[in-house]
C-alpha cells in the first residue's frame, strides 16, 4: 500500500468516526493478552494474524471501559441510570476517537505521523463495544516503553527533543488531553526518529 492510499484509508476512518472495524464476529477477551488497565478501562494487545483482525498487519490494542467496576463502583441512583443509558459507560473511548478523527482531519499530511496512535473503529467484545487503535510498539514487535520507564532507567537526554515536538505539535494544534503523564506516553521510533506518542 502507497503512502497516498494508507492517508486515503486513515482519512476515510476518520470520516467515518463511528464505523464498526470488525462488525461480524464478537471478539472473545479471553483469548488476548491484558497488557494494561487503568481506573476506567482495560487494554488488550491484538497480534498480527489474530483471528478476526486478518485484514490488519499491524499490532493493534483494544480499550474497553470496566463496565463491571465501574458499576460496582457507583451508588444505586447512577447504578440505575447506567442502566438506562449503557452507552454512558463508553463516553471516554468515544470522547477519545471522536477528538483524534477532528484532529485527523485538521492537520495536513499522514494522520499516522501524529504524537497519538491511529484510530481503526470499534468492535464489539464479550463485554461490551471497545476502540480499536493502533498499538506503538519497538522495532522487535514488543510495546514501546513509556516515558516513565526510559526517564527511570536514567536516560532523559534522549527524551528532549521528542517532548519538544510532542509540545511543538500540543500548541500548534490546541491539543487538550486531560492525563498527560509519564505512564501515558510512549518513545517509539518512527521515520528514522524518536518521537514522544500520547497513548
Amino acid at each position: 500500500m502507497s503512502d497516498q492510499d494508507q492517508i486515503a484509508s486513515i482519512r476515510r476512518h476518520a470520516r467515518a468516526g463511528d464505523s464498526t472495524a470488525n462488525s461480524q464476529n464478537t471478539i472473545d477477551l479471553s483469548a488476548l493478552d491484558m497488557v494494561a488497565q487503568g481506573n476506567r478501562r482495560f487494554v488488550y494487545l491484538i497480534r498480527p494474524g489474530t483471528p478476526g483482525f486478518e485484514k490488519y498487519d499491524l499490532p493493534l490494542v483494544l480499550k474497553i471501559p470496566r463496565y463491571k467496576d465501574r458499576e460496582r463502583r457507583m451508588a444505586w441512583p447512577k447504578r440505575l441510570l447506567s442502566r438506562m443509558f449503557p452507552a454512558s459507560a463508553e463516553r471516554g473511548i468515544r470522547i477519545e476517537a471522536r477528538y483524534w478523527t477532528k484532529l485527523a482531519r485538521r492537520v495536513p499530511g499522514n494522520p499516522s505521523d501524529m504524537p497519538l496512535p491511529v484510530f481503526h473503529g470499534y468492535v464489539m467484545t464479550t463485554d461490551g463495544r471497545a476502540a480499536l487503535w493502533e498499538a506503538m510498539c519497538d522495532a522487535d514487535g514488543n510495546l514501546a516503553p513509556t516515558l516513565h520507564t526510559v526517564a527511570k532507567r536514567g536516560d532523559q537526554a534522549s527524551l528532549i527533543a521528542p517532548l519538544n515536538r510532542f509540545v511543538d505539535f500540543t500548541y500548534a494544534n490546541n491539543l487538550v488531553a486531560p492525563d498527560i503523564q509519564g505512564v501515558n506516553m510512549v518513545l517509539v521510533q518512527r521515520n528514522a526518529r524518536w518521537d514522544a506518542v500520547l497513548i
